[in-house]
């Protein structure tokens, strides 16, 4: 008897040793990084670390659902059309750039009924003989898992056009305007939830604009540096002083150069439960941590102005 028991034991083992053995062999792998380099020219590329992509939406466009598009510092002349669950991830927005046209479409990207997807580290601007509409157009259908990320936005009409009912996290941004007739952050048409935090909105003819006012559902605010704009909020109760929100100079070092000097409000200014900068402190706002040793010269061709109130311009 003691041996019958002993016998089916180590049946009842080895059968649930298979059974792990099995579930590892089916259980798939990550799905491989898809690699783009604007300098592999002629292109277009395969994808691969040694043939990158020219092309960032040739990038996506190849991504399984669950991969990362790493792009390599340059220039990137196109408009960009995310997908769901592809994360595509610049070399910093001091070195790597997307510049849209308006011949090519009205948005230099766009995230349409799109989740689980994170656009970081880029420049996001126009060709500066030509206007574009928005820097980026989120559509209808967009969650909270769209995130737009570490980003310098200038040189379009919007920086971030938001279209109920999408709600879509921008975190960590710098959105620099040149007053004229320019909006850093459009929240509109009707009630719209995105979260905001840890950016600063300055140089605009109007820094944040939510249509649909106080309605349900708001957006989230929180944690964000808006000044300097002809008007900060519009149809919305100004917070700062509230929820970690704050008016002030961010004072950058230059007239062409987003990065903070070591004396601007911006820095440890950032959400304390936010991950900490790279150097270990509370997160300062955002899309470039300060340094003290400093980076590559970054940003705007032109300081954003402070935009006087009551500058003409046309309303969206």
């Amino acid at each position: 008897m003691r041996r019958l028991i002993g016998v089916r034991s180590l049946a009842a083992g080895l059968l649930a040793l298979t059974a792990s053995c099995v579930e590892a062999e089916v259980e798939a792998p990550p799905p491989p990084t898809v690699f783009v380099d604007a300098a592999n020219l002629p292109g277009p590329g395969r994808g691969t670390r040694d043939d990158p992509f020219v092309r960032i939406q040739d990038g996506i466009d190849a991504a399984e659902a669950g991969a990362t598009v790493e792009v390599a510092p340059g220039v990137y002349n196109e408009h960009v059309a995310m997908k769901s669950g592809v994360d595509v991830r610049g070399a910093g927005a001091l070195r790597s750039a997307i510049v849209g046209d308006p011949d090519w479409g009205q948005s230099v990207v766009t995230f349409d009924e799109v989740s689980q997807a994170t656009l970081s580290g880029f420049t996001i601007t126009g060709r500066a003989s030509k206007g574009l509409r928005a820097a980026m157009f989120v559509g209808a259908g967009t969650d909270a898992s769209a995130v737009l990320a570490r980003c310098v936005v200038w040189g379009t009409q919007y920086g971030v056009f938001v279209w109920s009912p999408s709600a879509p996290t921008l975190i960590h941004n710098t959105f620099a305007g040149r007053g004229l007739d320019e909006q850093g952050v459009y929240i509109g048409n009707q009630a719209a939830a995105p979260a905001l935090r840890n950016n600063i909105v300055t140089g605009y003819q109007i820094g944040v604009h939510v249509v649909a006012g106080q309605a349900d559902p708001p957006p989230h605010i929180a944690y964000n540096l808006v000044w300097g704009n002809g008007a900060d909020y519009r149809n919305l109760p100004n917070p700062d002083g509230r929820d970690g929100n704050l008016s002030a100079d961010p004072r950058f070092r230059g007239p062409d150069d987003v990065r903070l000097r070591a004396d601007s409000p911006a820095i440890d200014a950032g959400d304390p439960d936010a991950p900490p900068d790279p150097a270990g402190s509370r997160a300062d706002l955002g899309a470039l941590p300060f340094s003290p040793a400093g980076d590559a010269a970054a940003g705007p061709r032109r300081r954003p102005r402070r935009c006087a109130s009551g500058t003409a311009g046309r309303r969206a």
